[in-house]
């Protein structure tokens, strides 16, 4: 079994690809808790959401999401005089995870073709944010230019690694990438309430751009690599990837503004805006109302991790306490009522699963309000519980509606 097979995805399309994974007529969104739709089993070893098609979709869709995040707190942190060493570590490890997974598909050559080429790109962003800083007009426009190569660039490398990858459309993809990290470094640049909005926009390209990614090469490499990268299933798992990563970044910066005194309520409403995406996922398989519940549940674990981040800054005790407790008893509450829609989601394993995510996003927190630059480190230690988490989801979903994620 080949090292795509075996792995199982390093962690928005959110509400688009919600209507794509979980679309269906009104009486099968309002199945009852625990009942399978009717129909075949699924194979679940080569087809499905357990196919290798799947895991390298599911695989790229979290390496370029989480490449989009660290990139934007690389250039806020530029653009507010700060260090961003420590995030630029995590970003070229990122990159470098990027070309490993290419590497496992291409020869090395073409591998490193590929890094080399988005380490350039994320060079020439940062040389756009310091340009916009410095109001060096002439310094950004040369940025842009270069990012308009790296497009072309980029295009023409994977179309010569692989014809089922359109030249044209991975320009255009690429486009939108590069376009979208401008906007990004644009708002913040000007201080603007709704750049972490930006940034999630940002990211969520990237989920549809790995599906292009995925499928091309599934096509080309069929015999290596099993499954549907564009099927429901595949689908399911990408978008449970994206959306619990997307939710770890989001909450990691929202914190770290609360640790820094600062004003988190727009930070928050973006970071709502994907809680009520979970939340539309799961009406979406088992009714409105329930999906209603998953979002009280959900948004219970936002809360109390922004008390933990006020309680941390505040060095109050108690209320560090309290929070940490807020927070065992949110995955208590998320294993009962998952184990309500789905019994093969039984409740103590929900609780045990989700126990190291919540630590590990305490553990930002602590960092953060300790001022330690290895925040990022943890942060991206607390994205990478998330795609164990998505799988775990998926599967017992897939398995649950058993003809709709083949």
């Amino acid at each position: 079994m080949s090292a795509i097979a075996r792995r199982r995805v390093s962690a928005a399309l959110l509400v688009v690809l919600f209507a794509g994974a979980c679309g269906g007529s009104d009486d099968e969104k309002a199945s009852p808790a625990g009942e399978a739709v009717k129909g075949s089993k699924v194979e679940v070893e080569v087809g499905g959401v357990r196919s290798p098609a799947a895991g390298l979709r599911a695989q790229l869709t979290g390496l370029l999401q989480e490449n989009v995040f660290l990139s934007g707190t690389v250039t806020d942190l530029v653009l507010q005089g700060k260090d961003p060493a420590p995030v630029a570590a995590v970003l070229e490890a990122n990159t470098v995870a990027v070309g490993q997974t290419f590497s496992e598909v291409y020869d090395d050559a073409v591998a490193q073709r590929l890094v080399d080429l988005w380490r350039q790109k994320s060079a020439l962003i940062v040389q756009f944010a310091q340009a916009t800083a410095v109001g060096d007009q002439a310094g950004a426009a040369k940025a842009k230019t270069d990012l308009e190569s790296f497009k072309t660039q980029f295009a023409a490398l994977l179309n010569e690694a692989n014809p089922q990858l359109p030249r044209d459309q991975i320009a255009t993809d690429a486009g939108s990438h590069v376009n979208s990290l401008i906007g990004v470094v644009t708002a913040q640049s000007k201080k603007d309430p709704l750049a972490l909005g930006k940034l999630k926009e940002a990211a969520a390209v990237m989920p549809r751009t790995s599906a292009v990614f995925a499928a091309g090469i599934v096509k080309q490499k069929a015999k290596a690599i099993q499954g549907s990268a564009d099927g429901e299933g595949a689908t399911l798992l990408a978008t449970l990837t994206a959306a619990l990563q997307e939710n770890v970044y989001l909450l990691g910066t929202t914190t770290r503004t609360v640790v820094a005194g600062g004003d988190a309520r727009k930070l928050r409403e973006t970071l709502d805006e994907n809680s009520e995406g979970l939340a539309h996922l799961f009406g979406s398989l088992y009714g409105d109302r329930q999906g209603q519940r998953f979002l009280r549940v959900w948004r219970s674990h936002v809360v109390a991790l922004v008390d933990y981040a006020e309680a941390a800054a505040a060095k109050d005790a108690g209320a560090v306490q309290k929070a940490t407790a807020d927070l065992a008893g949110f995955r208590t509450s998320l294993g009962v009522l998952l184990e309500k829609l789905n019994q093969r989601l039984p409740r103590k394993a929900v609780a045990a699963d989700f126990e190291g995510y919540v630590d590990a996003l305490q553990a930002v927190v602590a960092a953060q309000a300790a001022g330690d630059p290895a925040e990022f480190e943890r942060l991206h230690e607390a994205a990478r519980t998330t795609p164990l988490l998505a799988e775990i989801l998926a599967q017992a979903i897939a398995e649950q509606f058993d003809t709709r994620f083949s």
